[in-house]
């Protein structure tokens, strides 16, 4: 992302999401299904366009908290369900799916996969 003072705003958002769409595509490889991979695109929208976009006023800051709060929740489900299929399907055919025994590990990988994408971007 460019340091530049004359970067715009709408620069700075269409960088962060050409960093999450690759980052997404990165997740592929480890067993994102396609609902998941949507889901970090939506994710990943919301946190470029929440930095760029200060709250305006708290209530409008309460809102994001509880949708935060939300999208962790459903997080933590996902990566549940996406686990145990995983395993099913692991067991069935005796793949080498990956599964997570949590969000934070979920995070986690997601975060070293984005370290290597960020840095080869710098």
């Amino acid at each position: 992302m460019s340091d530049d003072p004359g970067s715009s705003p709408g620069q700075a958002l269409t960088e962060r999401a050409r960093v999450a769409y690759e980052t997404a595509n990165a997740l592929l490889g480890g067993g994102v299904s396609w609902e998941e991979q949507s889901e970090v695109y939506r994710d990943a929208w919301r946190a470029a366009i929440a930095a760029i976009v200060p709250p305006a006023d708290d209530a409008l800051h309460s809102e994001r908290e509880a949708a935060a709060a939300e999208a962790r929740r459903a997080l933590k489900e996902s990566v549940k369900l996406q686990s145990h299929y995983a395993r099913i399907l692991n067991d069935y055919d005796g793949g080498k799916r990956m599964t997570f025994g949590s969000a934070d590990e979920w995070i986690a990988r997601l975060r070293a996969i984005a370290a290597p994408q960020e840095a080869r971007d710098e």
